[in-house]
């Protein structure tokens, strides 16, 4: 019997499959536009060591919070995480939860950006670089702070979100050889999905957004039982900061190439 890819990673969370199937799962985060709340944006700090706690405070209202499971779980604030199909999972923060575009602005994360870079950093760089070229949006920088962000959050071996103040995009899969390739071409894969005419945030939208100018990567191993269990074998986790953050609901006419 035949199984797809999203039907496999469905079996795997619902009914603990062969340890012989590969599997895969990514989520991404997106901005709702809203007026009233620019306020929030004054809780923004430039100090890297203070991001992550302050970042979960000021994002509180806009995403939900939660694990990346194929099943539908609720949100720290009213929203949601629903499955699409079992491989991908999809934030909805209620729009009574969010901040406006103008106030999305977060502080630029220290550390000066760099062009350069080297073994995974490279590759994370050239992905999207190369990617970004087709869609008439100009070459990111890497910035060791995002980073070391993503490290951070990375080893935790937890798939959720951060909550921090940068656009992020999560992947991880087990077997078949799964890598940061691997994960960065299920989040491109969604470009066919796209349809300027009703816009819609993905991994997809984030990767591509012009007024991201830099990224910062991780990858990491994580053990049988913690981002997926019985299959006997260690996970790979692939998480991506991106400044300034990309999909901001009322901002993508003039960030997304068609």
């Amino acid at each position: 019997m035949l199984f797809s890819v999203s039907t496999l990673s469905f079996l795997l969370t619902a009914l603990s499959t062969s340890s012989a199937l590969p599997a895969s799962k990514d989520c991404y985060r997106k901005h709702h536009a809203d007026n009233g709340t620019t306020a929030l944006a004054a809780n923004v700090t430039a100090s890297p060591t203070s991001i992550q706690s302050m970042g979960d405070a000021m994002f509180a209202n806009l995403q939900a919070a939660a694990s990346s499971s194929v099943v539908s779980t609720s949100g720290a604030s009213g929203g949601s995480e629903t499955a699409q199909t079992a491989a991908q999972t999809n934030l909805t923060p209620s729009s009574s939860s969010a901040l406006s575009a103008a106030s999305l602005t977060a502080a630029a994360p220290t550390n000066s950006s760099s062009s350069t870079a080297s073994n995974d950093s490279q590759t994370f760089l050239d992905l999207h670089n190369n990617f970004r070229t087709l869609y008439d949006a100009d070459a990111v920088t890497w910035n060791d702070t995002l980073a070391s962000y993503a490290s951070e959050a990375a080893s935790s071996c937890k798939f959720a979100h951060t909550g921090g103040p940068y656009g992020e995009n999560l992947a991880s899969g087990v077997g078949g050889g799964y890598n940061i390739t691997t994960g960065f071409n299920s989040w491109t894969n969604e470009a066919s999905d796209y349809d300027s005419s009703n816009p819609q945030p993905s991994h997809f939208t984030q990767v591509v957004w012009k007024s991201t100018t830099q990224i910062g990567c991780a990858v990491t191993n994580c053990a049988d039982g913690t981002l997926f269990t019985g299959y006997g074998a260690d996970s790979v986790y692939i998480i991506c900061e991106y400044y300034p953050p990309g999909n901001v609901i009322g901002a993508f006419a003039s960030n997304v190439a068609a």
